[in-house]
């Protein structure tokens, strides 16, 4: 759907002029406020949503955000997605459930902490665990989601255009 503007009169042309000066000044604005909007409705919704369905931690659901934008051009965006959650000793759960972990060996933080209980006594030194599976749900779901936010931010700032260019221009 192309912008097609029409100029009538020499006074249309000026004020056309006016608009793009008015226009680049708002753009960036406009671009940071609906990319956000775009991506936390397309893309962080559907990451929430699969992580609820996967039983993530809410922890690890709402450490996982938007964290930056970035507009490249006039028809490319990049959005950068957080998603971390740290245990009490610095380890990254969240990181750890999307793009797994190997076996490896757990010893304990704290002395003595790793008890047996009243049952069994005694402390251990360590152990060794499973690793845990790789989700990838954010990095599936943002390519997955990515030209619908594509299309819907194209859209958007055509609308915008449109309704900013002072009736002089209309979407075709």
């Amino acid at each position: 759907m192309p912008l097609t503007v029409t100029f009538e009169t020499i006074e249309d042309i000026k004020d056309f002029r006016r608009s793009l000066q008015v226009l680049k000044l708002q753009i960036l604005q406009f671009q940071a406020t609906v990319v956000r909007d775009i991506a936390n409705e397309i893309t962080i919704f559907v990451i929430h949503a699969k992580m609820r369905a996967a039983g993530f931690s809410e922890k690890i659901i709402d450490g996982t955000i938007l964290d930056n934008i970035e507009i490249i051009g006039n028809k490319k965006i990049r959005f950068h997605i957080r998603s971390e959650y740290f245990s009490s000793t610095g380890f990254d759960v969240a990181l750890a459930r999307e793009e797994g972990t190997d076996d490896h060996f757990v010893k304990p933080v704290v002395k003595e902490a790793l008890h047996g209980g009243p049952t069994w006594p005694f402390f251990s030194k360590g152990h060794e665990v499973s690793g845990i599976m790789a989700f990838f749900i954010v990095r599936d779901t943002v390519k997955e989601t990515a030209p619908r936010v594509q299309e819907q931010y194209r859209r958007d700032l055509l609308q915008w255009y449109v309704a900013n260019l002072g009736g002089i221009a209309h979407a075709s």
